[in-house]
């Protein structure tokens, strides 16, 4: 065998883009290592080669977004034993996480400000209690997105929706806006459980690493998760859905013979953004209702979204009042609490239940303050951008998933407060989303080998 064939791959331990390693460093490791390399037609050229992790490390990022979403006594274990067990491999594989970590420091700027509201919490030890999880979220987010594909993660998520659907489905005959199948605590926990289950479902479909065993069940799974949301009658979850299945069925099919059409991906784009500006402004014209209105009427809200603006406008009244540092974190709903225990009582809620302001950006507000607030911009943004970005690099099924989950958490952001929790399935679906295509290590191999490769590829497109 060759000298060259032996060391095919000189694999760095991140992106050079990042700045973890140095071009120089990795270009004179290179060098070392090709030493014996014939100079004749052997130019070594960079290449990424994508990281494949084990089954175990899908099976427990899939662990840990199932017992996430369902609140049940046997998942307080299962939660428990995923999470150390996660742990355990982030300290173990720290030498080679620790690149990871220092391009994502500001990652962990949110979770060590919640940290630091101990100095001004009421409840320290709570907070302390709620900053943890932050802490291990970040890690945990870092550790899966570095080891493994993105193949792999949404593969973890569709077995995360599979255990979701098992715990739904054969209660399907009872659902309903006020019938919850047990380990759902409210009818829009069970929606999004299932809107995870179909998109998810809907990428094994058109995968092209999935089996045929899988597409079968993914494709079993799509209907009757639709049909569980139309049951709970959660109106967001099924216009996203119906959204997804329109638009994953487009990529899946079609896009790839749009695509190869010059400039017509961005004219079809543009132009059902024109189509929906269009719509929109002819409601305006002909209809005696309000944008906001025929927008909340197509999600099934009234114009007080179920009484939530109450909530804002009293958010808002103790931002006014400590707007800097905040409560600190879980620091007003409290028992102890006259005004959070009015608010509970207004929407018919226990003594000592853990309520919300039912906005992520007004509850991180209110809780940590501004700051904390500019801290989960920080985070929510560089996802959210590369999300995009990454649709509008490849444009595949794998960037069409991450797309449409960036979609439902940012519109549920506005009335949930899901970025401001920890370990919250969706929010950690949507940063895996903006760090999993970042997870490659990039190599030099020879450019003869190279161009052989790109030219079967080729061929197989054909």
């Amino acid at each position: 065998m060759l000298v060259w064939q032996k060391e095919l791959l000189v694999v760095a331990d991140y992106w050079l883009w990042c700045g973890a390693i140095p071009q120089r460093e990795l270009m004179q490791s290179t060098l070392d290592a090709s030493e014996d390399l014939p100079t004749s037609g052997h130019r070594l050229v960079p290449v990424k080669v994508p990281v494949q992790g084990s089954i175990i490390e899908m099976m427990l990022l899939a662990a840990l977004l199932s017992s996430a979403a369902l609140s049940l006594p046997i998942m307080g274990p299962v939660r428990q034993l995923a999470a150390l067990s996660v742990l355990g491999l982030f300290i173990l594989h720290f030498g080679n996480l620790r690149p990871y970590v220092q391009h994502f420091w500001f990652l962990f700027l949110f979770p060590a400000w919640i940290a630091l509201s101990i100095l001004w919490s009421p409840v320290p030890q709570r907070t302390l209690g709620f900053a943890i999880p932050h802490v291990f979220e970040v890690c945990a987010l870092i550790y899966f997105a570095s080891r493994l594909s993105p193949d792999q993660i949404i593969k973890s998520i569709f077995w995360s929706g599979l255990v979701l659907f098992l715990f739904a489905a054969p209660h399907i005959g009872m659902i309903g806006p006020h019938s919850i199948p047990p380990g759902f605590a409210q009818k829009n926990w069970l929606a999004n459980a299932m809107f995870v289950a179909m998109v998810s479902s809907l990428y094994m479909v058109f995968a092209p690493k999935s089996n045929i065993a899988e597409k079968l069940v993914a494709l079993a799974v799509i209907p009757i998760s639709i049909l569980i949301i139309i049951k709970a009658e959660s109106a967001t979850a099924l216009v996203l859905s119906l959204f997804s299945l329109f638009f994953m069925v487009m990529v899946g099919l079609f896009w790839r013979m749009i695509a190869s059409v010059k400039m017509l991906p961005t004219l079809f784009i543009a132009g059902i953004v024109a189509l929906s500006l269009l719509a929109l402004m002819l409601g305006i014209m002909f209809l005696q209702e309000s944008p906001l209105d025929m927008f909340l009427g197509v999600l099934g809200k009234d114009t007080s979204l179920t009484g939530r603006t109450e909530l804002w406008d009293y958010a808002l009244e103790l931002i006014k009042q400590k707007p800097v540092f905040g409560i600190g974190a879980e620091g007003f709903w409290l028992p102890n609490r006259g005004d959070a225990q009015s608010l509970l009582e207004f929407f018919y809620k226990g003594v000592n239940v853990r309520f919300s302001f039912h906005n992520s950006y007004l509850e991180t507000s209110v809780q940590v303050g501004l700051v904390g607030l500019f801290f989960l911009l920080i985070a929510e943004i560089f996802v959210i951008s590369r999300i995009i970005l990454n649709w509008f690099k490849m444009q595949d099924i794998t960037a069409a998933f991450f797309l449409m989950f960036g979609l439902l958490v940012l519109i549920r952001s506005f009335t949930e407060s899901e970025l401001y929790n920890p370990l919250n399935t969706n929010k950690m679906v949507m940063f895996l989303g903006g760090l999993t295509f970042l997870a490659y290590r990039r190599g030099y191999a020879p450019e003869a080998v190279v161009q052989a490769h790109l030219d079967r590829q080729k061929a197989g497109a054909g």
